[in-house]
């Protein structure tokens, strides 16, 4: 460490400790703050303990309900798995969740801190058109701010340079230059010496895109000095490797391999899979270019071990092009032709993105001049927004009122009838006829469904409008309370119910026994088996989890299998299964709210398999 930097590092030292000791005050509000700001400062350096301290400070918000708390914890944890993990699907996962509470931010800063994190995201999973739209959404809050520090100055200086290189095509090349040039000013503004060579960098790529070298050179050049001076590791790696890359184009191999392989090293330290993964492929596509093939493919391996883990779809398909070509030199054309399917396969799905974007980006230009004009008139129009959401907060209290009102004023009627109807039956038991009794029954079993229509729609309608935020739902525990509310429909079937380990999710723990209740009893009433059975089980793949209920019943039409989550969706007669048509409605909206997928497939030999995929 420079000695020069000692004070500096005293300095944060103390300041953690000082913040450590704040998260054991007896004030909760303060203990979480502190918890936070620990969680803000470690993500600063990509340490694993920002983690620890935005987990802490969620489950301390979630106990004490501090929404307010609540989507800032949520924030630091998507920022750590992004930074981090590079875990882009997790991160967005938590993104999702912190916008949950976007009306508790204190800032329009941190709300552009959520959009900016999942723009990130999004860019490393390859859907430009979604990166491009967050981090718009993002620089959209930042200038609205009237009075803006150095942080918010920053910030848009890094999102008008993340906008840049987005523009990768020869069609908007040009957007690229606008955008590097607006960041380039705001960083100048607050005197920040890596984002100007950042700038400068980006700048030396669009000028050999634009087809002078020489310029191309002279602003990388400049950017390798000015990452240096200020020791900016990410920095030198980055424009090393655009000066290799420029230097074998244009003929200087042994140069520009010595570029690309000091890039590699300094890129391993930093850890970044993404980058490192670029380094192997730019040196990969460099030894072919020399026909050097079985060096190349070592590269292109290494590259592939870490892009099917980060599941980059931009630089999988370059690598998979890449290592099409390569094979088919070495003579092996069966894995040529899997890397050249696997290449057609990304390159259309990232097409599609890219149509998109380039309709969009026609537009581009003249939405920068309107920019600044517009924040000014969305500053006037707050006013109008606090309004619109006031009057929707009104609007939701109201439906709750209306809940609570119906689930007493319409089952009121409906008891009274129930009551006097049977009434009506003991006074005129020894004087009806059988057809008086046979009317009898057919409105007390009316009246009895009419209730039960009754408390399905008022359960459907409460879905949406819970406020209950989601925890940690260990669903073992609701299978076993399931399983306790069911005793008697188990007992009276003879039925045997099984489940396998299942997982801890983020959910509503009251939504998903209903989700359970809903999904065992349908597999025992539709069920002419002797023995009803349902197996549960649980497995993962990837960011997901699926739960299966299997069962031995009747099975479901593969014609019915969509149509069966629709509201009032009944495929037998009341008289031969009972039900409102609503249980199944009910847990694709539940499901619908945990942002998962419910689905039904055939079991084999007979019956249904319903499957709910849920974020892990």
């Amino acid at each position: 460490m420079d000695i020069n930097s000692w004070p500096m590092a005293i300095e944060k030292n103390k300041k953690l400790e000082d913040l450590k000791k704040a998260t054991r005050s007896a004030k909760v509000s303060d203990a979480i703050c502190a918890l936070l700001h620990l969680s803000e400062l470690y993500n600063k350096d990509r340490n694993k303990l920002a983690f620890t301290y935005a987990r802490q400070a969620l489950e301390k918000s979630i106990q004490f309900d501090r929404k307010e708390n609540i989507g800032e914890a949520h924030l630091q944890l998507a920022i750590y798995f992004c930074r981090s993990r590079t875990d882009y699907i997790t991160s967005l996962n938590h993104c999702e969740k912190a916008l949950q509470f976007k009306a508790a931010f204190k800032t329009r800063r941190e709300l552009a801190e959520i959009f900016k994190t999942m723009g990130v995201n999004y860019f490393y999973l390859g859907e430009l058109r979604k990166a491009q739209d967050n981090y718009k959404n993002a620089l959209n809050f930042l200038l609205s701010i009237a009075k803006k520090g150095k942080e918010e100055i920053k910030d848009i200086a890094d999102l008008y340079y993340n906008l840049a290189i987005l523009n990768r095509s020869q069609e908007t090349i040009h957007l690229r230059k606008e955008f590097l040039e607006e960041s380039r000013k705001y960083y100048e503004q607050i005197n920040m010496p890596t984002g100007v060579a950042r700038c400068s960098d980006g700048m030396g790529v669009y000028h050999f895109y634009a087809g002078n070298t020489k310029k191309a050179m002279e602003h990388l050049l400049q950017a390798i000095k000015m990452f240096e001076e200020a020791g900016d590791k990410e920095g030198v790696y980055l424009a090393s490797n655009n000066i290799g890359t420029i230097k074998i184009k244009t003929g200087k191999f042994n140069e520009g391999l010595v570029y690309l392989m000091k890039s590699l090293q300094l890129r391993k330290k930093t850890g970044n899979p993404i980058p490192i993964a670029i380094s192997f492929i730019n040196i990969g596509n460099a030894l072919m270019d020399k026909r050097r093939f079985k060096e190349a493919i070592i590269h292109l391996l290494d590259a592939e071990k870490i892009l099917r883990k980060t599941k980059s779809k931009i630089e999988l398909a370059s690598l998979m092009c890449a290592m099409s070509r390569c094979y088919k030199h070495t003579k092996d054309f069966e894995q040529a032709v899997a890397c050249q399917a696997e290449y057609i396969e990304l390159h259309e799905e990232l097409h599609r993105y890219e149509l998109e974007k380039a309709y969009n980006d026609t537009t581009a230009r003249y939405d920068l001049e309107l920019m600044e004009k517009n924040a000014t008139i969305d500053r006037l129009k707050n006013f109008e927004i606090a309004s619109y959401i006031h009057r929707l907060e009104i609007s939701n209290t109201e439906l709750r009122q209306f809940a609570h009102a119906a689930s007493h004023d319409l089952k009121e009627p409906l008891r009274t009838i129930t009551s006097f109807v049977n009434l009506l039956e003991k006074h005129c038991q020894n004087k009806i006829d059988p057809t008086g009794r046979e009317y009898l029954d057919y409105i007390i079993t009316g009246t009895k469904r009419l209730e039960e229509l009754v408390k399905d729609l008022l359960n459907l309608s409460r879905i949406n409008l819970s406020e209950t935020p989601f925890t940690d739902v260990n669903l073992n525990e609701v299978f076993k309370d399931t399983v306790s509310s069911l005793a008697t429909m188990i007992a009276e079937r003879k039925a045997q119910v099984n489940c396998g380990k299942l997982p801890i999710v983020s959910a509503d723990k009251a939504q998903m026994f209903q989700v359970f209740l809903n999904l065992i009893t349908n597999g025992i009433k539709y069920n002419q088996s002797k023995q009803p059975l349902i197996n549960i089980r649980a497995s993962k793949s990837g960011a997901r989890i699926t739960i299966s209920f299997s069962d031995n019943g009747i099975g479901i039409a593969e014609q019915y299998q969509s149509k069966i989550f629709e509201i009032f969706q009944r495929l037998h007669p009341r008289e031969k299964y009972s039900g409102t048509g609503i249980g199944l409605t009910i847990c694709k909206r539940i499901v619908d709210r945990h942002h998962g997928k419910i689905w039904v497939e055939k079991n084999q030999p007979k019956g249904s398999v319903f499957h709910i995929s849920l974020p892990a």
